[in-house]
């Protein structure tokens, strides 16, 4: 298992994994079978299945023999993917599962917060969205 913030390949870079080919470096750049990152706030689970690569789109897996896992486990805060809730992920050794979860979280306050701290008022506003 490998838990990065960003990318498997070059760590240091904070890279993105977003596209197919960030996808792809991330898979060639980690030997393990369960890769975990962040970064993008974008919640997904990406399978490697041979020379194949599948984006999971439910929020259960169960995993398979022979098969690795690049997962992003979203964020807690300022989501990107259009869904304003909390992400959050479940890896269950015992089961052999991972689980994405979404929750509510106080936007309003975590918005006022921004805005008392001075930042950008982008950064509030897209709350709001998930964007």
């Amino acid at each position: 298992m490998l838990l990065v913030h960003a990318s498997p390949h070059e760590p240091a870079a904070w890279h993105y994994v977003i596209a197919v080919g960030d996808v792809l470096r991330g898979f060639k750049a980690s030997a393990a079978r369960l890769t975990f990152v962040g970064h993008s706030h974008q919640p997904a689970i990406l399978v490697a299945r041979g020379e194949e690569y599948l984006q999971f789109n439910g929020n259960r897996l169960t995993l398979e023999p022979g098969c690795r896992y690049l997962v992003n486990v979203g964020s807690a805060g300022q989501p990107r993917d259009r869904n304003p809730k909390a992400s959050y992920l479940i890896y269950d050794s015992d089961a052999g599962t991972l689980s994405l979860e979404r929750v509510p979280y106080d936007v309003a306050t975590a918005q006022r917060k921004i805005r008392e701290a001075g930042l950008p008022e982008a950064l509030a506003a897209r709350l709001e969205s998930g964007t």
